[in-house]
């Protein structure tokens, strides 16, 4: 095998295909991308460029990682979510795009100078998100995880926003502020406990079991986030999170059962509801 960039490309996308990885294509370009330091269109142009030795072997090594199904964001460290670059690895849940139907919800609804509480902020993504969309607004991010919370102030530092970003260890159930806030914000475990082993490998496997656990029924942790609100959202404030396709009639009950009425919801791109904006009646 000559080791040109189209070689390496199609022998990558060929050992992804034979383990069954679907996008096999796609991933190989991206993995060699991230090796050569090329975009895709420099990639295209130095097709039939060499590479150095060193630089085949850690493609490979990606590629061999890959046909394990370790995805491909912890591959390279870092993932795209609302046209801003976040750095993930195995601590966190990586972003996904359902996810930014809450910012897609959110943004109509705020206005600058207000207080955001992002419960289970994994990257930190949702609320630095918002931040960056509101420079004058301040945020907090909870998490129970120590490692999550480090890659969260890394993306916090890397966008700037660590002066108005801070995240904090806790439980859910420990939370106390002397004052509530303008918006609460979550991206919850939904998945119920019995369909976790039908996830894909990729999910399954690497990703953290805490950010994907939502119980017997899915919603264990939105009885948790109402329970919050209610303390900690002021009294025109809005909860706005996400949560599972086919979830929603559920939650519209449970919203209820603590006093909140739902605003608005939010399709994806399949057309299921996964966001909502829910507040107190």
């Amino acid at each position: 095998m000559t080791n040109t960039i189209r070689s390496l490309m199609l022998e990558g996308a060929r050992r992804l295909s034979n383990s069954n990885v679907s996008s096999a294509s796609l991933d190989s370009r991206v993995l060699l991308c991230h090796v050569t330091a090329l975009s895709p269109e420099q990639l295209l142009l130095k097709q039939n460029n060499p590479i150095a030795m060193p630089k085949v072997a850690k493609f490979l090594g990606f590629i061999e990682r890959r046909q394990s199904h370790e995805p491909i964001a912890h591959l390279v460290g870092k993932k795209e979510f609302y046209g801003i670059e976040f750095k993930v690895n195995r601590n966190v849940l990586i972003p996904r795009p359902e996810s930014e139907t809450v910012i897609d919800l959110a943004k109509p609804y705020l206005k600058d100078n207000i207080s955001i509480l992002d419960l289970g902020t994994g990257s930190g993504c949702l609320l630095l998100t918002l931040l960056s969309f509101f420079p004058k607004s301040e945020g907090v991010g909870i998490d129970i995880s120590s490692k999550a919370l480090q890659v969260a102030r890394k993306n916090a530092a890397a966008l700037h926003l660590h002066k108005r970003g801070r995240f904090i260890k806790s439980d859910w159930s420990n939370l106390k502020f002397k004052s509530q806030f303008d918006i609460i914000i979550s991206n919850p475990p939904y998945i119920k406990s019995k369909a976790i082993s039908g996830l894909q490998e990729d999910v399954k496997d690497y990703e953290p079991l805490i950010a994907l656990d939502g119980g017997i029924t899915g919603l264990d942790c939105y009885k948790e986030i109402f329970s919050i609100a209610q303390r900690l959202l002021k009294f025109d404030g809005l909860c706005i999170f996400e949560m599972g396709a086919g979830q929603f009639n559920a939650i519209l009950r449970l919203a209820g059962n603590y006093g909140f009425k739902v605003q608005k919801s939010a399709k994806d791109l399949a057309g299921k509801i996964r966001a909502a904006i829910i507040q107190k009646s």
